[in-house]
């Protein structure tokens, strides 16, 4: 959509891409002694190494500013490492194309933003060819499905903006429907349950 053309060109105006490409990413990461810092400031991360294999289910734990949040940005490149090198299934993120990147990853933050347009429209945003059945199972999946189906319009209600009609755990929860929806083997959650009850 164009919302997203425009995002994209400035949130990547100044990273660099490769022209390799996965299709279906088997979701293998790999950091390797990654140095990271805001504008050569003073250093986020340092000599971090890690590893985590497809499958896996990894959490990163620490006190707030610790990097966690910092972690995923690079993970999703939207910053360039300092030194060091990042691999997602082999493959240096630096040799990667950007749909490689931005198509494989969905990435789940604590204040997700909610567009003023309907719940529909919101979550057409990742998959714009998604039949009613697949919605429907998406928010089911995020048990924000009931919900939904008590208001007027349901599925038709406009949000208003930044969803302000929503509480913190049901924009979670629809946020969580826009990851199941765009369906990509890494799904990285960034405090994103944190408003969640249950």
């Amino acid at each position: 959509s164009r919302i997203f053309e425009i995002i994209d060109s400035k949130d990547f105006k100044k990273e660099k891409f490769g022209k390799k490409m996965i299709k279906n990413a088997e979701g293998h990461f790999k950091f390797e002694n990654v140095n990271f810092s805001y504008n050569g400031e003073e250093k986020i991360i340092k000599d971090l190494s890690f590893e985590i294999k497809p499958n896996e289910t990894v959490a990163f734990v620490g006190k707030s500013g610790a990097g966690k949040t910092t972690i995923f940005s690079l993970l999703d490149k939207l910053y360039t490492i300092d030194s060091g090198n990042i691999y997602i299934d082999n493959i240096n993120i630096n040799d990667l194309d950007r749909d490689s990147i931005r198509n494989n990853i969905s990435i789940i933050t604590q204040n997700p933003y909610i567009f003023n347009f309907s719940i529909r429209e919101n979550l057409r945003l990742v998959r714009p060819n998604m039949t009613d059945e697949e919605m429907i199972e998406a928010c089911r999946m995020a048990c924000i499905d009931d919900y939904i189906n008590k208001l007027p319009q349901k599925y038709d209600t406009i949000l208003g903006e930044g969803g302000i009609i929503l509480s913190g755990g049901q924009k979670q929860r629809l946020a969580i429907a826009r990851a199941l929806l765009k369906k990509t083997e890494i799904i990285l959650f960034d405090e994103a349950t944190s408003s969640l009850d249950n």
